[in-house]
């Protein structure tokens, strides 16, 4: 079993060129084998690179061929924003398939991933569902960040929701169900 690290942030801030980046530094001082899924895909030893970046000797998972694809058209959206939030979610459900199937293919202790469906839908829809213009009448209904647990333990731990958290947050069904639907994507 590997441990994936997801690394998120604002569109711009980096993310991919971390999840590029620390594969290798990551192998080197841990002599694990270490992957990576963002603007490719790419699996690194201590002393080699097992799957270069865009060198793919065994070919790539089917999941990380429409990965790559759902990306771009995704990008070519963003001024969509109905159309874009479609092809992320399923771009990033199937980079997080291809993920899991090349870190078991590879035995990769560690898989570094831009994003991550779950985490990455999660802040997008917080984004969406209350307009930036709402001002400070909303900010005593806000979200707190124990809401944000309390989030987490609902749809991963299927543990009851707090009343006060319920109260701020808005349903959380869609939510459950794209988390169960992922889970189970391969």
């Amino acid at each position: 079993m590997s441990l994936h690290v997801c690394i998120l942030g604002i569109d711009g801030s980096g993310k991919s060129t971390v999840a590029a980046a620390l594969p290798p530094i990551l192998a080197a001082e841990t002599g694990f084998v270490v992957g990576a899924a963002g603007d490719s895909f790419s699996v690194v030893a201590a002393d080699q690179d097992q799957l270069a970046s865009r060198f793919y000797p065994d070919g790539l998972p089917t999941s990380a061929h429409l990965s790559l694809r759902l990306k771009r058209v995704a990008k070519a959206l963003v001024d969509h924003p109905k159309l874009y939030a479609i092809f992320k979610l399923a771009h990033m459900l199937s980079q997080d398939s291809a993920a899991a199937a090349l870190a078991q293919r590879y035995s990769a202790r560690v898989f570094v991933s831009d994003g991550n469906a779950f985490l990455s839908t999660t802040g997008r829809a917080s984004n969406y569902l209350r307009a930036a213009s709402e001002g400070d009448h909303a900010a005593a209904s806000a979200p707190e960040a124990e809401d944000l647990q309390a989030v987490f333990s609902h749809i991963l731990d299927e543990k009851p929701l707090p009343t006060k958290s319920s109260q701020r947050l808005p349903s959380l069904r869609k939510a459950k169900l794209i988390y169960k639907s992922s889970t189970g994507f391969d």
